[in-house]
């Protein structure tokens, strides 16, 4: 059995690097990555049961973490559901290397990335809730989670 999970590993490695050459570009408009993450987190585990094991991620995490907390009561609303769902995005971002969840793997952060994308469609036209929180986009961007229009 312990054969069995040196290939894994192996693979979880091999994976994990592709990932970091991928990440590696990309920047948070000083030159530095933000990018970098590692697989190996269990996706199956709770939120509280796992943890961020790349630093680049952790950064992003604490970056979110710092941000004020808007007194509107509605933007609060906003804020403490954005910063949980997109911790969970962390999560599986680092365990699987992209933000394209299926529904099929979480109903709830699927419609979560399915909402930002709308909310990034919206931003387009100067309205949803991401025109008046514009620093949520530059989280979301890290993460791969985009509107790119598609033609008729």
């Amino acid at each position: 059995m312990s054969y069995h999970l040196e290939i894994l590993l192996g693979n979880l490695l091999k994976l994990a690097e592709k990932i970091n050459e991928r990440l590696a570009t990309l920047s948070d408009g000083t030159g530095t990555a933000v990018g970098n993450s590692s697989i190996g987190a269990n996706s199956a585990l709770s939120v509280t049961q796992r943890k961020l094991t790349n630093k680049n991620l952790i950064a992003l995490w604490n970056a979110i973490d710092k941000l004020e907390v808007p007194s509107e009561r509605h933007c609060k609303k906003l804020h403490k559901t954005f910063v949980g769902k997109f911790e969970e995005l962390l999560y599986y971002y680092q365990a699987n290397g992209h933000s394209h969840v299926r529904e099929s793997k979480g109903k709830a952060l699927f419609d979560f990335v399915k909402n930002q994308r709308m909310n990034l469609w919206k931003l387009m036209d100067g309205t949803g809730p991401l025109a008046r929180d514009k620093h949520y986009i530059k989280f979301l961007s890290y993460l791969g989670v985009t509107y790119t229009p598609t033609s008729s």
